[in-house]
């Protein structure tokens, strides 16, 4: 069931390799194993920028995927993506996403937030809701400085 798992989020809109910060991904490779996927998402989530959008939790950070094209003054469309799984999950669940839609021109945004895991009853369901906003607000507030049109804008959860 896993190999299915690990099919299915490699496949499902990718069709062709992307670079980022001079390393290749090809997105129609297909991981041996889940260790394997797990290896090369996270090395594509370190090919974006990596800002703390809060001081609360080291987990509270995101990732700017910004277009290769891009021009100085430029703003561009920015997807927002919010990542799931029982209130956790990971960051670079979004990575390929990241990459794939920055390659066509969007700036794109992946987000941590604190988990149920974390100490103190730090990562409820409405901890996690509040750090997802808390980094929207954040882009929103930073958007210029990223090329980031503000007035367009997707989230995807």
């Amino acid at each position: 069931m896993k190999t299915l798992k690990i099919i299915m989020v490699w496949s499902m809109i990718f069709a062709g390799g992307l670079s980022a910060a001079g390393k290749d991904f090809d997105l129609q490779y297909v991981p041996a194993s889940e260790d394997e996927c797990e290896t090369l998402t996270q090395e594509m989530l370190s090919s974006g920028i990596e800002i703390a959008y809060r001081s609360e939790s080291e987990k509270q950070k995101l990732w700017i995927f910004q277009p290769d094209d891009l021009q100085p003054d430029e703003l561009r469309p920015c997807l927002f993506f919010i990542h799931g799984g029982g209130w956790g999950g990971f960051a670079n669940a979004f990575a390929p996403q990241c990459l794939y839609f920055s390659r066509r021109g969007m700036v794109t945004v992946s987000i941590h937030f604190r988990g149920p895991k974390e100490p103190k009853g730090a990562g409820t369901p409405k901890t996690c809701l509040a750090d997802a906003r808390s980094a929207y607000r954040w882009i929103r507030e930073h958007a210029k400085e990223y090329n980031i049109d503000p007035d367009l804008s997707l989230i995807h959860i």
